[in-house]
C-alpha cells in the first residue's frame, strides 16, 4: 500500500466545511473543489503511474483533464520543500529550469539583449521601447518554467541589467550599480513568493492540520495514505510509525463506512440493505424507512454550492465530500436520538451531542479485504477475525502442525 500511495497521485480534492449555526438546528456548508497536480520544482520532477481503467472512470464522470494539467494547483511535501529551499540558496534550483526553457526563444532573447547592450544611439526597434533616459526591453514569458527562473537567469547572465515581470511580459532594463544593489534586496521576497507558489495546496493541508478539526471521510484509509505522502512527508518505513505520525497530523478522524457497518450490526437493522457504499447510504437517509426516521433531524444550508442540494454529481470530489458530511451528520443524529431513554428528553441535538454519539468510532479506519475490520489510530488494533488456523512448531527436527479452533 505504501508503494501504491507513493506511485499514484491525487488529481482532485473536495473539501466541505460543516458549521453548526448558533441556537439553530441548522448546519451551514461551504464546499470547495481543488484540482491539484505535482509540478516541476528544482530537482524534483515527479513521475507517476496512470491506470487505464482510472482514466476511463474519470472520463465517464466528466473529469476536466485540461483544467487538471493546465491549472492544477502545485504541491510539495516537507522533504521536497527542504530540498528545494537548499537548492534555492545555493543557486542550483535554477539550472534544471534553464535547461527546460525553449532554446529558440532563449537565442532570440540573447540576441535582443546584446543589441540593447551594444546600442549607443537612441533608435528603437520593433521589440524595444524608451522610457526617459533608459532603454527597456520587453520579452515574452517562458511558458515552461516559473517566471522567477527566467528573470534570475537574466540577472546572473547580464550583471549590468535588471529583469522583472510585469503583466505577461519580462522587462529587462539597464541599471546603475547602486540601483541594482537596492533592487537585489527584493530577491528575498521573490523567493518567499516562489516557495508559496510551489507549496500550493500544501498550505491548505497545513491549515487543516493546525486547526485540529475532526476529519470525516468514507472508506478513507487509502485517501489518508495519499494525503500523508504527498502533502506531509514520505510514508514511514513501519506501520507503527505511520499510525503515530498520522494521528499527530489528524488527531480526530471518522470513517462513515466503518461507523455504519458496526451500527447496523449493533442495532440489528435487518430491513436495511447490506450495502455500505457512500451513495447507498445517501439514498437511504434521503428517503428513510421508519427505523431510520428521527425527530429534529438537522437541516443543511449550502452557502456556495446550492447545485449539490438539487442535482447529483457523483464522483466529483466536492459533491462526494458534501455527501460524506451529510451522511455522517445523519448517522450522528440517529445515534444521538437512540441514546435518549425517554421521549420527554427528545430535543434538537448540539454539535457536541452529535459527536459524542459516535465517540466509540473515533480514529477507527475501515479496512476492506483484510483479516481485521479496521485499524485504530490511537490504540491497539482489533484481533484478526480468523475462525481457525494452523500452529507450526519444530520438535526433534520434525515439523509439527497443530490445529486450533478459535472463537472471537
Amino acid at each position: 500500500m505504501k508503494a501504491r500511495a507513493s506511485s499514484f497521485i491525487i488529481c482532485q480534492i473536495g473539501l466541505s466545511i460543516f458549521t453548526k449555526e448558533k441556537d439553530q438546528n441548522i448546519y451551514s456548508i461551504e464546499t470547495y473543489v481543488f484540482y491539484v497536480r505535482p509540478t516541476f520544482c528544482g530537482s524534483c520532477d515527479k513521475r507517476f503511474v496512470c491506470q487505464a481503467s482510472s482514466i476511463n472512470f474519470l472520463c465517464a464522470h466528466g473529469f476536466d483533464f485540461n483544467k487538471f494539467f493546465k491549472d492544477g494547483i502545485p504541491y510539495i511535501n516537507e522533504a521536497e520543500e527542504q530540498e528545494f529551499c537548499k537548492e534555492l540558496e545555493d543557486g542550483s534550483a535554477t539550472r534544471p529550469h534553464e535547461k527546460a526553457m525553449d532554446i529558440r526563444q532563449k537565442r532570440k532573447q540573447d540576441m535582443l539583449i546584446n543589441e540593447l547592450l551594444n546600442s549607443e544611439s537612441r533608435h528603437s526597434t520593433e521589440n524595444c521601447e524608451y522610457q526617459k533616459n533608459k532603454r527597456k526591453l520587453i520579452l515574452p514569458k517562458d511558458k515552461i518554467s516559473h517566471e522567477y527562473f527566467q528573470v534570475n537567469e537574466l540577472r546572473c547572465k547580464y550583471p549590468s541589467l535588471w529583469a522583472y515581470c510585469e503583466n505577461d511580459s519580462v522587462i529587462v532594463e539597464k541599471v546603475g550599480l547602486e540601483e541594482k544593489k537596492k533592487l537585489e534586496q527584493t530577491v528575498v521576497k521573490e523567493k518567499i513568493k516562489l516557495l508559496e507558489y510551489f507549496l500550493g495546496f500544501t498550505r491548505i493541508f497545513r491549515l487543516m492540520k493546525e486547526s485540529k478539526k475532526p476529519i470525516v471521510g468514507h472508506n478513507l484509509f487509502m485517501d489518508l495514505l495519499l494525503i500523508f505522502d504527498h502533502f506531509h512527508r514520505p510514508l514511514p518505513k513501519t506501520y507503527k510509525e505511520f499510525k503515530k505520525e498520522l494521528h499527530d497530523v489528524f488527531s480526530v478522524v471518522y470513517d462513515t463506512r466503518h461507523i455504519w457497518r458496526h451500527v447496523k450490526k449493533f442495532y440489528n437493522f435487518k430491513e436495511i440493505p447490506t450495502q455500505c457504499g457512500l451513495f447507498d447510504l445517501y439514498e437511504m437517509f434521503k428517503s428513510p424507512s421508519d427505523v431510520l426516521t428521527t425527530l429534529y433531524s438537522p437541516t443543511v444550508r449550502h452557502c456556495n454550492g446550492e447545485k449539490y442540494l438539487t442535482e447529483e454529481f457523483p464522483h466529483e470530489s466536492g459533491y462526494d465530500s458534501f455527501v460524506t458530511g451529510w451522511v455522517f451528520l445523519k448517522i450522528c443524529h440517529l445515534l444521538a436520538m437512540k441514546k435518549i431513554q425517554s421521549s420527554i428528553f427528545i430535543k434538537p441535538q448540539t454539535l457536541k451531542q452529535h459527536l459524542s454519539a459516535v465517540e466509540p468510532f473515533v480514529n477507527k479506519l475501515n479496512l476492506g479485504r483484510s483479516r481485521v475490520d479496521y485499524i485504530n489510530l490511537d490504540g491497539e488494533d482489533p484481533i484478526p477475525n480468523v475462525p481457525e488456523f494452523l500452529h507450526v512448531r519444530v520438535k526433534n527436527k520434525e515439523l509439527v502442525l497443530t490445529h486450533y479452533e478459535v472463537s472471537i
